[in-house]
């Protein structure tokens, strides 16, 4: 995916099962928790506010339930306008 700087994107994550699993994100080996530019939504998906060429990085959804795990990748390239 490729953005602008000071824009907003959402990186989607389609979770499904039942017990429904829980979304984590990481960029690079971080996890990412909510805060003013991030936030981790109710389908999984994570929207990044504000977007700065500093958040270009391989992002990771991961898919916790008590049935197992699994997980996929983006990688964001973000440029100044």
């Amino acid at each position: 995916m490729t953005a602008l700087t000071n824009t907003s994107i959402t990186i989607r994550c389609p979770i499904s099962g039942v017990p429904t699993p829980t979304a984590t994100w990481t960029k690079g080996n971080q996890e990412i928790t909510n805060s003013d530019r991030y936030t981790v939504q109710d389908d999984g998906s994570l929207l990044i506010s504000e977007v700065k060429e500093e958040d270009s990085a391989r992002y990771t959804c991961t898919a916790d339930s008590v049935t197992g795990r699994d997980s996929a990748s983006s990688t964001v390239r973000i440029i100044g306008k």
